[in-house]
């Protein structure tokens, strides 16, 4: 597996979890995490992971801590069946920026990971 492949496989998983914000009408996310999807489709895949490293996780307003709820404008059937799936999207493409990361400063080579579709 090549570098590009490692970088098309992270891509396709920030997509999908741009997705997942922009039929939530959660439109700050996307819009936060555009540059890391620009800078990947540039290749330019150090300064991908570098701004990636700046992006927040925890804390009040971290990644990490969105919940799906109808105050954001979906309406959900099953919201902890939302809120699983956006764990599952989040879990993915941490995933593949850690195997992306791992295989610039090793050169280990890890199977990309199956990327989950939103639907």
């Amino acid at each position: 597996m090549s570098a590009a492949d490692r970088i098309a496989n992270a891509e396709a998983a920030l997509l999908e979890l741009m997705m997942f914000f922009i039929r939530h009408s959660l439109p700050g996310w996307p819009a936060k995490l555009s540059t890391v999807l620009e800078l990947l489709r540039e290749r330019k895949i150090h300064e991908a992971l570098d701004e990636w490293a700046r992006f927040p996780l925890m804390g009040e307003y971290g990644l990490m801590q969105v919940e799906v709820t109808y105050e954001y404008g979906y309406r959900a059937g099953d919201y902890a069946a939302e809120q699983a799936h956006f764990q599952r999207l989040l879990d993915q493409y941490l995933l593949t920026m850690n195997n992306l990361r791992q295989y610039l400063r090793s050169g280990v080579s890890r199977p990309l990971v199956e990327i989950y579709l939103d639907r």
